[in-house]
């Protein structure tokens, strides 16, 4: 599940076959660990960058924050709303951004067949 879900503590209430998308500011309890399937966030709620030229050093440091803490927990990161071509893929790609998320799935998919 993604999106508006329940709460961490109100998880163990579903089959094991449903899992959930983490927040990289939440402190999960080991049981609610066993329910996550990746950390994903908004990716302007962490960085302002346009997916244009290099990633500012600032908001590369934020971004590796969260997908340092996302690997720590032996999980993928996402972040949705993040830019969506080429060169943003690549450099999200170098900064370790496990699921890169797209409108273009065409462009994308010849990108990573390359």
């Amino acid at each position: 599940m993604s999106g508006d879900y329940p709460p961490p503590n109100e998880w163990k209430n579903y089959p094991g076959w449903i899992t959930f998308d983490g927040r990289p500011n939440v402190v999960y309890k080991d049981d609610e660990k066993k329910k996550l399937k990746l950390i994903s966030t908004d990716f302007k709620s962490v960085s302002k960058w346009d997916g244009k030229g290099e990633i500012p050093s600032k908001d590369e440091e934020k971004l590796r924050e969260v997908i340092d803490h996302a690997h720590n927990l032996n999980m993928p990161v996402r972040f949705w709303a993040s830019p969506d071509f080429q060169n943003a893929w690549d450099k999200l790609e170098v900064i370790g951004v496990d699921i890169l998320n797209s409108d273009h799935i065409d462009e994308l998919s010849k990108h990573l067949s390359n």
